[in-house]
């Protein structure tokens, strides 16, 4: 590449081998060169030239295209190979070792280099067809064997590949505009129709106006909707019942088609086509609709009708709450049930009319009601009036009826107690001095480890149901004190005594620690289980902090052993025994006992935490024995 071309001289020097030139041959090749520049006809088969015959110039002829080639694309030639270049600028097939030039006694031997014979086969050269008609041509002055120079296959294959891109890009090309035209004509043909009359779904006051030329639209229109006008009407509907009757006269109809006709007219007129068809495809999808009527100015009577209506419908709702609280019943809270309100959606309603209106559709629209939810539920009310917990204790069968009383006495005095959050119950607050006045009896009841007849006996078995009631709720102990002798009703570590004099005073006191009011109740009743047994039951409710209990145990950690010697005490009022001589045993040696007391507390099944709440101390009793004072006489 960017030498300059060859000389025909040079370029049959080349061909022939420098050592064995044959100045003869080599003059041939120069002649022969001239006569084909110079001819008119490069058919070498002429009839009129007698001096290059067919046979022998067939080679030639080959020799001088290639010439022509090697000069028109401006190629280096090289004795060893030609380099391969691209379609446009002449691709030649590699010729290293593919000619070789011997010399054998004057003769010019070219042998085929990879085998390739040449048997009637045709090459295209520069447009121009050779027909090889033997493998081999000899030349006759020489007496020279020279063998065919091989024109590459690859670069014929090569012209003939650009020749089928070359008419597929043509075809393509075709196509593409044929498609285009095609498809404009498409589009054409489907916006046309509707230059001038109105397009493919358009509505004005619900009547299809399509395909329809201004004029006719117009006409339309305007008859339809003056016969609408004057047949319409709306019955408002609820629950059933007809309520009210809506028409043309009611909401004062006014047409304005001019507007609405020029605006339907407008649709898919604007733009080029591909943008009016854009629009034609459009509305087949979703159909445009413009209106004539103008109800909103109008709607000030059905506005009234449609309030009017709501407010006669309209029922408040209500929420559930606590009727009464009622200690001595069953089922101690009576409640009002919550109460749904409802209203109408008017504006419901005036939508739909307004559509109705629009459209000049006669029917009936119902009156949808509404219900209003209360703040307050009665789910929500029953939540703070839960049962937290219910204790019963067993009044033994040897329980006097005073002593009975006597409980039922000091349970009355807070049967029905409502307890707000942070405040107190204190028991001897709240019940007071045991006493006749105050309508207490005697009974057993213990005093410094004995158990004596006194007023108000029995109201410790009212303590100590209280505070198991109470605990179990999860209310704030603040105090207690056990007995000093177990008692019948309830285990170690579980009792809580109460006494009340001037000089003493041993009470039990919690506090509401809840943010929500605790509800006490307290009563004496027959065992449901045991109709010859009476229970001591005190239940308390409140706030539900959903699946909680709290459960108490208690376990006696070690027995305490009565002392051997008996305890004397002289019966100075002559109670068991009078002379010196007598003795009465009030008391047995009992042992005593240590108990401590956990409290758990269980959260849908499963204990969260476990508390030592009291370790008690049951003292053992020695025997007690009266003896009198008075000597006989």
């Amino acid at each position: 590449k960017g030498k300059n071309p060859k000389t025909k001289k040079d370029y049959v020097n080349e061909v022939y081998s420098p050592n064995n030139e044959n100045n003869q041959n080599k003059q041939y090749f120069f002649d022969y060169f001239d006569y084909k520049q110079n001819s008119s006809n490069n058919n070498i088969s002429q009839q009129n030239d007698q001096v290059y015959s067919d046979y022998n110039n067939q080679y030639y002829d080959n020799q001088y295209y290639d010439y022509l080639e090697y000069n028109n694309q401006q190629d280096q030639y090289n004795y060893q190979y030609y380099d391969q270049y691209d379609y446009q600028n002449a691709n030649y097939s590699q010729y290293n070792n593919d000619q070789y030039y011997n010399q054998y006694s004057g003769d010019y031997d070219y042998r085929y280099n990879n085998s390739y014979y040449y048997d009637n086969q045709n090459y295209d050269v520069n447009d121009q067809y050779y027909n090889y008609y033997d493998n081999s041509y000899y030349q006759e002055n020489g007496n020279a064997n020279y063998q065919v120079n091989n024109i590459s296959t690859k670069k014929n294959k090569k012209s003939k590949i650009k020749k089928y891109i070359f008419s597929f890009v043509i075809i393509l090309i075709a196509v593409c505009v044929i498609g285009a035209g095609g498809y404009y004509f498409m589009i054409s043909s489907n916006v046309k129709p509707y230059e001038n009359t109105f397009a493919k779904g358009v509505y004005v006051d619900g009547i299809n106006l399509s395909g329809l030329s201004k004029q006719e639209g117009q006409t339309l229109v305007q008859n339809q909707s003056k016969q609408k006008k004057n047949s319409w009407f709306v019955n408002l509907m609820f629950n059933g019942n007809h309520v009210v009757k809506i028409d043309s006269n009611t909401v004062g109809i006014e047409y304005k088609t001019d507007k609405a006709l020029a605006n339907a007219w407008a649709v898919a007129k604007t733009g080029d086509i591909f943008q009016k068809n854009a629009k034609l495809e459009s509305l087949a999808k979703t159909p445009k609709h413009f209106y004539s009527i103008q109800p909103e100015t109008k709607m000030d009577a059905v506005d009234t009708m449609l309030q009017q209506i709501k407010s006669s419908a309209y029922i408040a709702p209500q929420s559930a709450y606590l009727i009464e609280f009622d200690p001595n019943d069953k089922e101690p809270f009576h409640f009002q049930k919550e109460v749904h309100g409802r209203t109408i959606d008017i504006e419901k309603a005036r939508q739909q009319i307004i559509l109705m209106l629009q459209d000049m559709v006669s029917g009936e629209v119902v009156l949808e009601e509404v219900p209003i939810q209360p703040d307050i539920t009665l789910d929500m009310v029953k939540k703070n009036y839960t049962l937290l917990n219910r204790t019963s204790t067993p009044i033994s069968d040897r329980s006097t009826d005073n002593r009975v009383d006597n409980i039922k006495i000091a349970y009355n005095m807070y049967n029905g107690m409502v307890l707000k959050p942070n405040e107190k119950f204190s028991f001897n607050s709240i019940v007071g001095a045991r006493t006749a006045e105050r309508g207490f009896l005697e009974a057993i009841e213990y005093a410094y480890g004995e158990e004596v007849v006194g007023y108000g006996g029995g109201v410790c078995q009212a303590s100590t149901t209280t505070y198991l009631a109470a605990i179990q709720s999860g209310l704030k102990i603040i105090s207690r004190e056990a007995h000093s002798q177990p008692v019948s009703y309830t285990e170690l570590g579980k009792d809580a005594t109460v006494f009340y004099s001037k000089g003493r005073n041993i009470d039990l006191v919690f506090r509401n620690n809840t943010e929500h009011n605790i509800y006490i109740t307290a009563k004496v009743l027959t065992d449901p289980y045991n109709k010859n047994r009476l229970l001591s039951e005190v239940s308390i409710y409140g706030y539900s902090e959903g699946n909680v209990r709290y459960e108490l145990e208690s376990k006696i950690v070690e027995t305490l052993l009565p002392p051997e010697e008996p305890e004397i005490i002289k019966d100075k009022e002559a109670k068991y025994v009078t002379y010196v001589d007598q003795e009465y045993i009030v008391q047995k040696p009992k042992e005593g006992y240590i108990a401590e007391t956990y409290l758990s507390k269980i959260v849908d099944g499963i204990e969260v935490s476990r508390t030592k709440i009291s370790r008690d101390v049951y003292k053992a009793k020695p025997k007690r024995i009266y003896v009198g004072i008075t000597e006989r006489e």
